[in-house]
């Protein structure tokens, strides 16, 4: 282990005449106390390193000393819980199982840019991973979320509806892609309908749901009203592109992309307050987004996202209330040694 000094405050005492704390020794005093900030490097599970900043605090008063450290350390990595494979982006990771919770924020990367996070294909064959939750008090994406990386990858997926659910207080998002492959019924055939959709919730921490009821939020909203009793949670997306995908099942079982049915969702470098809610309000759900362009060709992507912020589902915030990702980045996960 290395450690290495930051520096040290000026000793603090507690002048009893004055009934104040003060960094001039006074005649009179009850104690001192001496706080000192240094780093130290870890070694960790993988053989690398991390290092963690100690705020080391010491009262002594008379012959008794105690002592209480403040020990911040680096986010987590999606990865190092199970998450997803560093190497590949499949997700879960089924060494592991299902994802289980983190109370701190996440990164979500895998190891090369050009790789997305997706469902692993040996998922895509089983009930169990129908629903997978990727739950912290943030979460935050360097690496694009992809429901299902390709249409090869949606022919092998069982009927029904897989998702991901990103529950976090406030999610950062690197690029989006949700998919629907409707149901296709060609002579004596019945292909299924697959629906690959992404919902976003707020995480349960030590009992408690965050996020911020919608009465605390009007204020910060462009365009159209929370639901006041509702939790709301926040969603950025940079400036990759976030897409809705359509499939289509070819006669002898395949998959491919369906000409013109693929659209851009215009959620390029925005941010909304997103309503913590069942899977039949999810405005992500691109079966939903499918339903609701068929009925009227005039219809579009961007009408449907106004019909969700009107709803009070999925709400742009003003750009004076946003937050931005680094800020959230820099902010250190840590706990109390005493």
């Amino acid at each position: 282990m290395k450690t290495g000094l930051f520096g040290k405050l000026d000793t603090i005492y507690y002048d009893l005449d004055k009934n104040e704390f003060t960094t001039t020794r006074p005649t009179n005093y009850l104690g001192t106390i001496d706080v000192e900030v240094r780093a130290e490097e870890h070694e960790d599970e993988e053989g690398g390193t991390i290092e963690t900043i100690i705020i080391e605090s010491a009262a002594k008063v008379g012959a008794t000393m105690r002592t209480a450290r403040l020990v911040t350390y680096p986010h987590r990595f999606g990865h190092q819980l199970g998450w997803y494979d560093e190497s590949s982006g499949d997700c879960p990771d089924l060494t592991y199982g299902l994802p289980v919770p983190a109370e701190e924020p996440v990164i979500m990367r895998a190891s090369s840019p050009s790789t997305d996070i997706h469902l692993a294909r040996a998922a895509l064959g089983s009930n169990t991973y129908r629903s997978i939750e990727l739950s912290a008090s943030n979460l935050i994406f360097d690496s694009p979320l992809k429901i299902v990386r390709n249409a090869s990858d949606a022919s092998s997926a069982l009927k029904g509806t897989y998702k991901i659910v990103l529950a976090g207080e406030r999610i950062f998002l690197a690029g989006l892609e949700i998919a629907f492959l409707p149901e296709s019924t060609p002579v004596l055939l019945t292909y299924p309908e697959i629906n690959f959709a992404v919902q976003l919730s707020l995480p349960i921490i030590d009992g408690q749901k965050l996020g911020w009821l919608g009465s605390e939020i009007a204020e910060n909203v462009e365009v159209g009203t929370p639901v006041s009793d509702a939790r709301y949670g926040e969603v950025y997306f940079n400036q990759a592109p976030a897409y809705y995908r359509v499939y289509e099942w070819r006669i002898l079982r395949g998959v491919r992309e369906k000409s013109g049915g693929s659209r851009n969702l215009g959620l390029s470098g925005q941010a909304f307050y997103f309503k913590d809610t069942d899977a039949s309000e999810n405005p992500l759900d691109p079966k939903r987004i499918y339903e609701y362009l068929r009925q009227d060709s005039s219809r579009t992507v961007q009408g449907y996202f106004h019909q969700a912020a009107q709803q009070g589902l999925l709400l742009p915030i003003k750009e004076e209330a946003q937050i931005k990702r680094e800020d959230l980045e820099s902010l250190r996960p840590f706990f109390w040694e005493q």
